[in-house]
């Protein structure tokens, strides 16, 4: 309990205004279906100046598989330009839009989220929000779809929480900061802000040592050398 509450002072959640991680989070974690999400999602980035966004699997020889996402005004052209493999997040040109492509990497596969718009060419931290975004919706994205396939990755008592959630949380209990958490698992500092959010608003905690808490006691949090 000690540590828990060393915590506390050092990691109480704030949100700056015009933050649209935290809305999305909520929404995100009380969406029940891909419906739900993708429209949340789409407000989301709505904010951002993109207007149509896209969840592909990326499969081998760069084919792609269309998993969820608005496919309503995306065109051929944006996806044929998604085709080719980006190491980081990459922005194309498609006409009078613009787009971005994101990988992401979930257990065993890459996944891009691709959002298109007529909105200006994003600057350095428009990209970072977005990318928190899309780390946040592929991630809750995933776990409804493998849903609707019957596929349940995390057993009821984990609270719904993700593997990438419960391990974040974990770190978080043993003093690691977003930015050292970041490259352990892979994601930006963002990202790990929105994942511990959207872990936040699944265990009806307000602050992050208090979600940090509530997993310990029902044993949730797992170590890095979990797959």
């Amino acid at each position: 309990m000690g540590m828990i509450a060393g915590i506390s002072a050092q990691t109480a959640h704030r949100d700056s205004p015009g933050d649209p991680l935290p809305d999305f989070a909520m929404r995100a974690a009380s969406a029940r279906s891909l419906a739900e999400l993708t429209t949340a999602f789409a407000a989301a980035i709505a904010g951002e100046g993109f207007d149509h966004h896209l969840c592909l699997m990326l499969e081998e020889g760069s084919r792609f598989s269309s998993l969820f996402g608005d496919m309503n005004g995306m065109s051929i052209e944006a996806l044929r330009i998604a085709r080719a493999r980006p190491e980081y997040p990459r922005l194309i040109l498609d006409g009078a839009d613009r787009g971005l492509l994101i990988p992401i990497q979930r257990r065993d596969i890459t996944l891009l989220v691709l959002v298109t718009g007529p909105g200006e060419m994003p600057q350095r931290d428009r990209i970072a929000r977005l990318q928190a975004l899309a780390d946040l919706y592929a991630d809750q994205g995933m776990t409804l779809f493998d849903q609707r396939r019957g596929i349940r990755e995390d057993a009821p008592e984990n609270a719904g929480l993700s593997l990438i959630q419960r391990q974040s949380l974990a770190l978080i209990l043993t003093g690691y900061q977003d930015f050292e958490i970041a490259p352990l698992l892979g994601l930006t500092a963002l990202a790990v802000r929105a994942q511990v959010h959207h872990a936040m608003t699944l265990l009806d905690a307000d602050t992050r040592a208090e979600a940090v808490a509530i997993a310990a006691r029902r044993g949730l949090l797992v170590g890095l050398d979990r797959q």
